[in-house]
This record gives structure tokens, sequence and C-alpha cells, in this order.
């Protein structure tokens, strides 16, 4: 049976696809709609972190509606991996437990390249995403290997998925919070200049790359950076690698209310 419309067979790991009729039945009644199901099993939660809760609400309400270019944006510089990905890990476990392989939504997100359960790196299947033309969806038990060898992740590649992955969930709007303050003033002296008082952006781009070199972003353009400095973006992405960066604690605004936890947690996320 087509799970997709053949019409919009896609694969994406960020939002739900075009589903037939069928598959749209079985939504409403297994997860109660369409909200949960993105919320669950999906990466809106992860977009949606820095966004305000009235503006997170109506891009869930264009998803379930089915209109995917909802104004996520996504810098260009970070990688978006080209298959879906796993644990070998979480493969070994859930063939013991359910008989059969699946994918982690956990798994998916960019920048995090291990599994917080496991501290091993997550190895790529054959099921390519984000292809321009239609791709047969074919089931994580038949296009991931039977034997897999896990590698341990590196040190900065575990801190950095755990910081990430405690924002997910978490409404932390980037204007209301004055993140872009927050940022520049935890900027280091040495990238500000002594008689104009600007930040050499440069530098620190370049400063920033070499950091994150492992984690296999690329290289982060100064102009991303300035944008964000001067509170003209609130990208998901590149605000939680600056967060990240300059040891910002987001936790500590939970404390004075301006956290909106509207979304599902990681420990309730689905397999995908």
């Amino acid at each position: 049976m087509d799970l997709l419309d053949p019409l919009e067979q896609k694969i994406s790991h960020e939002f739900s696809a075009t589903f037939n009729t069928v598959v749209l039945d079985l939504i409403r009644d297994s997860f109660g709609g369409m909200a949960d199901f993105i919320r669950m099993h999906t990466l809106y939660n992860y977009y949606a972190i820095f966004l305000d809760h009235g503006t997170a609400e109506a891009y869930l309400n264009r998803l379930q509606s089915g209109i995917h270019s909802v104004g996520f944006r996504a810098p260009q510089f970070i990688r978006v991996y080209r298959m879906l990905r796993y644990c070998p890990r979480c493969v070994q476990e859930d063939r013991f437990t359910y008989g059969e392989a699946y994918y982690h939504v956990s798994h998916q997100i960019p920048d995090v390249n291990v599994c917080l359960r496991h501290h091993c790196r997550l190895e790529n299947s054959n099921v390519r995403i984000y292809e321009r033309h239609p791709v047969a969806l074919t089931a994580a038990d038949a296009a991931i290997p039977q034997d897999n060898i896990a590698v341990d992740a590196d040190e900065l590649e575990v801190r950095y998925a755990v910081y990430l992955m405690g924002l997910i969930g978490k409404r932390i709007p980037f204007s209301r919070n004055n993140l872009h303050g927050r940022f520049r003033s935890a900027i280091s002296d040495d990238f500000v200049d002594n008689d104009t008082g600007v930040i050499d952006t440069f530098r620190l781009a370049e400063s920033i790359t070499a950091r994150f070199q492992k984690l296999g972003t690329g290289v982060i353009p100064a102009h991303e950076i300035e944008t964000v400095l001067l509170g003209r973006i609130a990208d998901c992405r590149l605000i939680a690698l600056l967060g990240f960066y300059f040891g910002i604690n987001f936790d500590l605004l939970e404390d004075s209310g301006v956290i909106e936890s509207k979304g599902i947690l990681p420990s309730e996320w689905k397999r995908l």
C-alpha cells in the first residue's frame, strides 16, 4: 500500500508529507489528529524553539493543511543530511524488542550526530531525502544493514547534542528574550575593535567555524552571524550554535516565566 499520495512521494524527515486518505484516517484514529502527529513524529518542535507561541501555532496550522513552505528558515552553511540516519545500537534494541528496526525522530535533527541514549555516532541509511524526484519509501528494517558497528562519539558532539536536545519542546521567543542582546554582551573583547566598538564578525565566524568543525557544520558566514546579532532573524540552528559557543544557559530564562513550554518533550517523541 502506498503511504503517500502518488503525486507527492518526496520523503522528508522534517514534516509530514502529503498522505493518502487511508493514512490520514489512521493518523486521526491513532494520534487524535494531525497536530499531535506533527508534534510527536516530525521536527516541528525543533524548528519552533525560538518562535513565539502565536507564530509557532500559525505554522502548525499551515502544516496541518498540507502547506510545507511555512517560513522555517535554514541557513545554507549548515549541512542538511541527504539520508535518513540511525543508531546501530538502537537498531539492535528495536529488532530485539519489536522484531524490526525503526527510524527515530531524534536521530534526524540537523547537527546532532550522536545518539544520546548510547553516545555513539549516527549512521546514514540508504534512504535519500530532499530529492527533487519521487523516492520510494523503504522500511527501516529493509534499508538498514543487519550487521552494524557502533562508533563512540566525540565529547564535543555529545555535549552539543545534550545542549540542543535540552531545548526541544520549549518556546524561547527570540525577540521577547532579547537573545541578540545576550549574544552581543557575551562576545569577548578580542572580537571588538578598540577604537570603533564594532564587532569583527569575520573573525568571530572563523572562530565559531573552527570550534564546530567536528560537528560538520561547514563554514559559517559572517553575515549570518551579523543578522542574528542585529536581531533580524530567529533561525533555530544558528541561535543554538551561538548559544552553545557563548555558553548561554537558556534554562535561566525559565525562572522569569518567559519560556513557553508548549511542545512535546524528547522523552515523549515516538519512533518515526
